[in-house]
C-alpha cells in the first residue's frame, strides 16, 4: 500500500503453499507414526523414516523460501524477496524502461522461473507486473494488487 511519501510495500501470502504445507505434514506425521510403530525389518523401517524426514525437511524448506513475496517501491529502487530473504531482487528506477500488466500463465507454476517473457517471481494467483528495464532485462513480479503496484512503479518511474 503506497504510504503519504508515495512509497509502497506490499506482501502477498500464498494459502496455498502454506495449506499444502500442513496437508503434507499431517500426511507424513501419519506415515511417520505408522511406521514407526510397525512391524517390518529394522534396516527397512530405518530407511523408510529416514525418507520420510528428509521430505518434511525438504518441503520446510520450500514452504519457508517461497511462502510469500514482498515488493517494495522506494528510495529510487524497486525490491523484492521471497518469505525468508534468501531470494530477492531489485532494479533501480532509473533503469526501467515501461511498466505493465500481464497475466503468467498457471503452467509456468510459482516460485522462481525463468520463462520467455524475463525472470518470474510469484507465490500466488496469475497477476503479474512486468518490468522492462533499458538493458533488455524482464521481471514478472507476482501480485494480487497489480493496480498499485503498477501505478506505485510508475510514480517512481516518472519521479526519478
Amino acid at each position: 500500500m503506497p504510504d503519504s511519501s508515495g512509497a509502497y510495500q506490499h506482501t502477498q501470502v500464498s494459502p496455498v503453499i502454506l495449506g499444502a504445507y500442513v496437508a503434507g505434514m499431517v500426511i507424513l506425521a501419519l506415515g511417520y507414526r505408522s511406521l514407526a510403530g510397525s512391524q517390518a525389518p529394522g534396516a527397512a523401517r530405518t530407511g523408510v523414516l529416514a525418507l520420510v524426514t528428509a521430505v518434511a525437511i525438504g518441503v520446510t524448506i520450500v514452504t519457508i523460501v517461497f511462502s510469500s513475496l514482498t515488493i517494495d517501491v522506494r528510495a529510487g529502487a524497486v525490491r523484492w524477496h521471497f518469505t525468508a530473504g534468501l531470494i530477492h531482487g531489485s532494479v533501480n528506477v532509473r533503469d526501467i524502461e515501461g511498466v505493465s500488466r500481464a497475466r503468467s500463465s498457471a503452467s509456468r507454476g510459482w516460485g522462481l522461473r525463468r520463462t520467455p517473457d524475463g525472470t518470474a517471481y510469484l507465490v500466488s494467483g496469475l497477476d503479474v507486473v512486468r518490468i522492462r528495464t533499458r538493458d533488455g532485462r524482464r521481471f514478472d513480479l507476482g501480485t494480487n494488487e497489480p493496480e498499485r503496484l503498477a501505478q506505485a512503479i510508475e510514480r517512481a518511474v516518472a519521479g526519478r
